[in-house]
């Protein structure tokens, strides 16, 4: 660890027991319940066992780590790691076991230093210093960027196409383009106001009156992939060859106006036209745009949009959670394995905001959990992809590519389909010319 105690085998332990327990919050708590027990056997090697055997046990153990020589004594008063003003004041200093530890927390501005203790693969971290710095506004980070100030910035679409190739930023960096798994997609509320959306009918057809080819021009001047399911698009479950619901605004009009319904006979009165609430964070400029354009087309088709503009991300969330919605607009970068969606797709999911239930795709991936033949995964998950592209309970837009600048005096920084970061070696494998303080 960081304030120099060894790492041991009881801090897994007691890392696993901390996650799994319910008084603590964890996204990582379904997936490290399916481990049975973990045992120390001696200081540098433990024993796990799974509750049944499954495909992805690998994932079982991507809990974080906690020194339990600084945890433990503070867990008899506050079960849950976090209320207390023991754990404030330990969360506020963190001591961790990875390359850089940590050395200040201010109101923008995180400063990490190098762990003499650490190597991995032989490399290790060549930085006297790392500060990873907070600005308001993508332009104030890119200006910094120009001016020297930052050394790696993430560019929004429009920078990256009006800025790349001016003066300053070439003085100061170049760019950096690289494919994503992330995509961005439209959440249909299944189980809400609008009963109309709960038909997949209703839902195939106003993936047909949106432009998606539009929002990719306008919004991503067209540097974004088209997306054909919740999958990561190089995945071996995503399926070489999919049908997609193409821009068809006039075979979309005649099903959102209920002329094609089979419960409705000769005669009778015009339903009420569709009105949808479409919620966004309006911190995003980019679901600003798409929410406009996404207004414009399904107007056309004779439905009645209204943008409800969350003022930030806490409001936002809590509008999905309580139901106040009629579609959203939402990203994902898939997991590693499908499984981890169970959560976005399952009946009852966690973050599956939208209610939607399908009993195959239940039954799909209950059928997943024990499944260990990859073939067989293969076909499980890839008849999962297709009903969930074909009835729509998003509608897949785009996915989204990395854009950077890296400052000419950084070198060795690569990209993964999750960005520079989340990877290793990562950050450790970088180094800036004439050994640079920061």
């Amino acid at each position: 660890w960081h304030d120099g105690e060894p790492l041991t085998s009881s801090d897994i332990e007691f890392s696993w027991r901390q996650t799994i327990s319910l008084e603590v919050r964890s996204d990582k708590r379904r997936q490290a319940s399916r481990i049975k027990d973990i045992t120390p056997v001696d200081p540098r090697t433990f024993t796990i066992r799974l509750e049944q055997p499954h495909a992805t046990w690998r994932v079982s153990p991507n809990f974080e780590l906690i020194p339990r020589h600084r945890f433990e004594p503070g867990l008899s008063g506050d079960p849950t790691l976090r209320t207390s003003t023991y754990f404030q004041k330990l969360h506020h200093a963190p001591v961790g076991s990875g390359p850089f530890r940590f050395v200040a927390w201010d109101d923008d501005e995180i400063r990490l230093a190098p762990n003499p203790d650490y190597e991995a693969d032989g490399l290790r971290p060549t930085f006297a210093g790392l500060r990873i710095l907070w600005l308001n506004s993508p332009q104030a980070q890119l200006d910094a960027f120009c001016a020297g100030e930052r050394d790696l910035v993430e560019l929004t679409f429009e920078q990256y196409r009006t800025q790349i190739y001016t003066g300053a930023f070439e003085q100061a960096g170049r760019e950096a383009r690289r494919p994503s798994s992330q995509y961005h997609y439209i959440g249909w509320n299944c189980s809400g106001d609008e009963p109309r959306l709960a038909d997949p009918r209703i839902r195939q057809a106003l993936a047909m009156a949106i432009d998606i080819d539009r929002i990719k021009a306008q919004v991503t001047n067209n540097l974004a992939a088209a997306c054909f399911g919740p999958w990561a698009p190089d995945s071996p479950f995503t399926a070489p060859k999919v049908r997609r619901f193409a821009y068809r605004p006039q075979l979309a009009a005649p099903i959102l106006r209920g002329e094609n319904s089979a419960d409705k006979a000769q005669g009778d009165p015009a339903e009420e036209p569709l009105n949808i609430r479409l919620v966004i964070n309006g911190e995003l400029a980019a679901d600003v745009q798409i929410a406009d354009i996404v207004r414009d087309c399904l107007e056309d088709v004779g439905v009645h949009v209204t943008i409800v503009t969350a003022a930030n991300r806490a409001e936002y969330i809590e509008r999905l959670k309580e139901g106040r919605f009629d579609a959203y607009l939402g990203a994902v970068t898939p997991g590693i394995a499908p499984e981890l969606h169970t959560t976005e797709f399952m009946t009852g999911g966690k973050v599956n905001f939208g209610g939607y239930s399908n009993a195959e795709v239940d039954r799909l991936f209950a059928t997943a959990e024990t499944v260990t033949d990859e073939t067989e995964r293969i076909t499980i998950f890839r008849r999962m992809r297709q009903i969930l592209y074909d009835e729509q309970p998003r509608t897949y837009l785009y996915h989204e590519p990395e854009l950077w600048g890296v400052s000419h005096r950084l070198s060795g920084v690569e990209f993964s389909n999750r960005g520079p970061y989340y990877f290793q070696p990562g950050v450790i494998q970088w180094w800036a010319d004439g050994n640079a303080e920061n």
